[in-house]
């Protein structure tokens, strides 16, 4: 089901942006729901845009494989099952922990005060409602984006947030739990303190990716995962299904 003439986009960033992040809400949220055709002409009538944008956001979605395009049929929007949601959570945490092992040796005690100073707005959410709570994945993201300033690595900044991108759309409607904030806080917490002290130690997936990684079916449950109940064997086998660690020079 496409969105309705009454579902118009906000008046911020560029039009064609804006195109890619309603669209991309729209099949992440699954207002438009998987499998469905969409035309360029279909989405530009239902936004009230131009052809030129909506033809941009379908090749930035392919490229995030939430599209497949058919020549001269339109598109076909693709599934969001649970293989695509743990790709999108295991591949933001290794390229995150890239970014920070690149970002060590450069970035500066002035940073790293303000990696704290956003870390504590972000320790200050928990316990509030949801409405608060919300803000939670804007601190979060200025917080990698400030790590990100110092890494000279801009290709990974850019993979992580193509990735990135994906997974606000999501928390657009699926807001962070204390839980989650509490333990994303935590592995802030061992972040800034690699940076301060250069410990490389510390940037590792036991600090960072494998605590997050196992709470993707709790985020995820009620929305790709209806099927996962608690205590399946399945979710169980998640927190050993991280590839190999990589080898950092």
């Amino acid at each position: 089901m496409l969105p309705t003439m009454l579902d118009k986009l906000n008046l911020e960033g560029t039009v064609a942006s804006r195109v890619t992040d309603k669209l991309r809400e729209d099949i992440i949220t699954h207002k438009i729901e998987a499998g469905s055709r969409i035309t360029i002409k279909e989405i530009a009538d239902s936004y009230g845009v131009g052809s030129m944008p909506v033809r941009e956001a379908f090749r930035t979605l392919e490229g995030e494989h939430l599209i497949v395009m058919l020549p001269y049929k339109g598109a076909t929007v693709a599934k969001i099952d649970k293989a695509f949601a743990s790709d999108i959570y295991q591949i933001s945490c290794y390229l995150e922990m890239l970014i920070s092992l690149n970002a060590l040796e450069h970035i500066t005690e002035e940073a790293c005060d303000q990696l704290q100073q956003l870390n504590g707005q972000m320790k200050a959410l928990i316990g509030k409602d949801e409405a608060a709570r919300a803000e939670y994945t804007g601190l979060n993201w200025a917080f990698h984006d400030l790590i990100g300033a110092f890494n000279p690595n801009k290709r990974v900044n850019e993979l992580f947030t193509q990735q990135q991108d994906i997974i606000r759309a999501i928390r657009k409607v699926y807001i962070h739990s204390d839980s989650r904030i509490l333990c994303a806080t935590q592995q802030h917490d061992a972040i800034i303190e690699a940076m301060r002290t250069k410990n490389r130690a510390l940037l590792l997936p036991e600090h960072s990716c494998q605590p997050s990684f196992p709470d993707v079916p709790d985020q995820w449950r009620s929305f790709v995962f209806p099927l996962l109940q608690p205590g399946h064997a399945e979710e169980k086998s998640l927190k050993n299904k991280l590839p190999p660690l990589p080898t950092f020079s």
